[in-house]
């Protein structure tokens, strides 16, 4: 069987984020301090396994996280890195026999360009300095980094409370329920939802990936899909689809017309027996070569089925023509 045309860009963005092999990058130790603040603070610094958070633990166990796709700049060395200017925390970040300014690294943060943090970490050694500056840059401006799916803001939201939540053994349902509501009318809806089980206490531990997910499908219900769902397996006492129809669904449902059919061959039976093993939450139905409902969201929820093609998130057409060229008929 002919396999899809697949660009550099897209076998780029498949592959899994993550920091370089180094010594420094498990339990790394800094001082941390914020323009603005009187203070400076010893802490663990570290990134999370899926590359979407940079996080800082104090002494007190209490851990705080910034979002890496809201990073825009990382900076380190002498007129680059904001270090304290008060004499006493001068007298504090003092902890390498090289300069200051070497050793520490200003993160440059915020949701806009107009409303900007600045938060340094000095460093023992320079070399950590320029390590962490390096690796945190590359995974801000990484175009996976910036354009998730909806099933990896999910996860975003997942590994949040799990790093804030890290000091804690147990948490509540409602401590969990609150990353899931803007305002007070979608805060009524969700504990209205859950309201004989908000107090009861989870195991942060053992509270999994797919515990999250399946907790998320009782708080914010989507009919939509449900129905899609039931079309597909053509009757609501039918709780799963066959290899074959999930077959059919990819072809006639999912795919583009206008894919050329060499480069983009249509989707056999073992094509959605790999997509079934690969978001198929539940094992039993997994070995019988059957998708529930939870992995077909799942499915619709990931970068498999991303709207714009990879290829397309960064520059992949020749932009040297004049501004005219470029000109979209309406």
């Amino acid at each position: 069987m002919p396999l899809p045309a697949v660009t550099v860009h897209e076998k780029r963005f498949h592959q899994e984020l993550q920091l370089s092999q180094s010594p420094t990058v498990s339990g790394c130790k800094a001082i941390k301090w914020e323009e603005g603040t009187s203070y400076v603070a010893s802490v663990t610094i570290g990134v999370d396994p899926n590359c979407l958070f940079f996080y800082w633990t104090d002494q007190h166990r209490k851990s705080e996280c910034l979002d890496l796709a809201v990073v825009r700049d990382t900076r380190t060395g002498d007129k680059k890195a904001h270090t304290p200017r008060d004499k006493t925390l001068s007298q504090l970040c003092l902890i390498g026999e090289e300069p200051t300014p070497e050793r520490c690294m200003t993160i440059v943060c915020g949701n806009s360009y107009v409303d900007l943090r600045f938060i340094s970490f000095i460093f023992t050694k320079r070399s950590d300095a320029q390590f962490w500056t390096n690796e945190l840059f590359q995974l801000a401006y990484n175009y996976k980094t910036q354009n998730i799916s909806l099933e990896r803001t999910l996860l975003k939201t997942y590994t949040k409370l799990k790093i804030t939540s890290a000091s804690e053994v147990r948490i509540t349902v409602k401590d969990i329920i609150q990353y899931f509501y803007t305002d007070k009318d979608d805060r009524r809806r969700c504990e209205r939802t859950l309201e004989s089980h908000k107090n009861d206490p989870i195991l942060l531990e053992k509270f999994q990936f797919k515990d999250f997910l399946r907790l998320y499908s009782q708080i914010v219900p989507r009919p939509d899909l449900e129905s899609i769902f039931i079309s597909l397996t053509g009757s609501k006492s039918v709780k799963f689809l066959t290899a074959e129809q999930m077959r059919d669904f990819l072809n006639r449902t999912q795919r583009d017309p206008r894919l050329n059919e060499i480069l983009h061959p249509y989707a056999t039976t073992e094509t959605a027996r790999v997509l079934i093993d690969k978001y198929e939450p539940h094992e039993s139905s997994r070995s019988e070569g059957r998708l529930s409902q939870d992995g077909f969201i799942r499915f619709l929820l990931s970068d498999a089925n991303s709207v714009v093609s990879p290829s397309c998130f960064t520059l992949h057409q020749d932009m040297s023509h004049p501004l005219s060229h470029y000109f979209i008929k309406c």
